[in-house]
């Protein structure tokens, strides 16, 4: 709780930034920027440079990130609503929130509920039904680490 309190941005966060482009660079721009940053910071070229593999890691996950279309989409939102964790955790959480969320049942066949008009076939049956169909759940198979936590092992 207290690393979201007192989380405040850095200028490393700023793929855009980082990269050397704008919000409206199109991917082609994007690889062109990356390539040219990337010869500065290449660990080979600072050798002396304890930090240098680092800063280059940093630019590889800001390139992967701006050119891949739906990553690119969830940096931006994350980027304009301020969220107050970093990007890369915030994605872990996001993913995992959305995953514990809804992983107790899946739908099984097709979720769309059919709708029959009554007639004189469905007024005359016996049971009442209407004819819809009703989607069948069935349970994921756990995993592993799911399987440990449930059984206390973890």
């Amino acid at each position: 709780m207290d690393g979201i309190l007192s989380f405040s941005r850095q200028d490393s966060d700023d793929y855009y930034r980082l990269i050397g482009c704008s919000e409206s660079s199109s991917r082609e721009q994007i690889l062109t920027e990356y390539k040219a940053k990337a010869l500065e910071v290449h660990p080979d070229k600072n050798p002396n440079d304890p930090s240098a593999e680092v800063r280059f890691k940093k630019l590889q996950f800001a390139k992967d990130t701006l050119i891949d279309a739906e990553k690119r989409k969830q940096y931006d939102f994350w980027r304009k609503n301020g969220i107050a964790i970093s990007y890369e955790r915030w994605i872990t959480i996001k993913d995992a929130t959305f995953k514990a969320s809804f992983h107790w049942a899946t739908q099984k066949g097709d979720t769309k509920v059919a709708i029959e008009s009554k007639s004189s076939k469905d007024l005359s049956k016996k049971d009442g039904s209407a004819g819809s169909s009703v989607p069948k759940w069935e349970r994921e198979a756990p995993d592993a680490i799911l399987r440990m936590f449930r059984n206390y092992e973890i």
